[in-house]
């Protein structure tokens, strides 16, 4: 088996054009002194992508507001492997290289074929994770 180094680059990582930070659970929890109640800690994770945007449906089915949700579809350039964690329904932001972030969720990560085995470990080291991520907002 072809080993993984997660945190290589992806050879798409010249093509990069966009930062994704996604809030992901961490594995400890602390306590909130004023209610008691138990919290669980939280991690942020930052990935490098390549991505396009592969649809866009503009909607208008709302008095007073014009909603725009965009689909992106591409690779995780740096680091190439993904944390387990990130899921989809993972919410997080979407920053364009010169854009402004907006607020995204992960809708598909990793490739049908995984990361292990022979095809799997060539395309992981190749190219990235593959990611598809929507961003909705007020068009």
């Amino acid at each position: 088996m072809i080993g993984v180094d997660a945190m290589a680059k992806s050879g798409l990582v010249s093509l990069k054009n966009a930062t994704a930070t996604f809030v992901v659970s961490g594995s400890s929890t602390s306590i909130d002194m004023e209610t008691g109640n138990v919290i669980p800690s939280s991690e942020s994770l930052t990935y490098k992508l390549y991505v396009v945007k592969s649809s866009q449906n503009d909607r208008a089915n709302l008095p007073g507001t014009d909603t725009v949700q965009a689909e992106y579809t591409g690779n995780c350039v740096d680091p190439k492997i993904t944390d387990s964690r990130l899921l989809p329904g993972v919410e997080g932001t979407l920053t364009p290289d010169g854009g402004t972030a907006v607020k995204c969720k992960i809708i598909d990560i990793g490739a049908p074929h995984g990361t292990g085995g022979l095809i799997g470990s060539v395309l992981a080291n190749s190219i990235g994770t593959p990611i598809v991520i929507a961003v909705c907002g007020q068009g």
